[in-house]
């Protein structure tokens, strides 16, 4: 909701589209407001891939084979 959640006519999109992807996961009858969770969850969900791909640029996986 303006101002509390967003600056501009662009946040203010940005975060009601963010927002309407939970109930439009949960099924029908639903609404949800935005929450600064959402901005987390999706910032993480989005910094994940290329975490793992510098993990896998720097060779910080391994394999270990467990015999038993």
């Amino acid at each position: 909701m303006y101002p509390n959640d967003a600056k501009t006519s662009d946040e203010v999109l940005k975060n009601a589209d963010q927002a309407m992807y939970v109930p439009k996961n949960g099924g029908r009858n639903r609404f949800s407001y935005f929450t600064n969770e959402m901005q987390e969850k999706a910032q993480a969900r989005l910094k994940l891939p290329s975490d793992l791909r510098r993990a896998l640029d720097k060779k910080q996986f391994c394999c270990s084979i467990n015999p038993s």
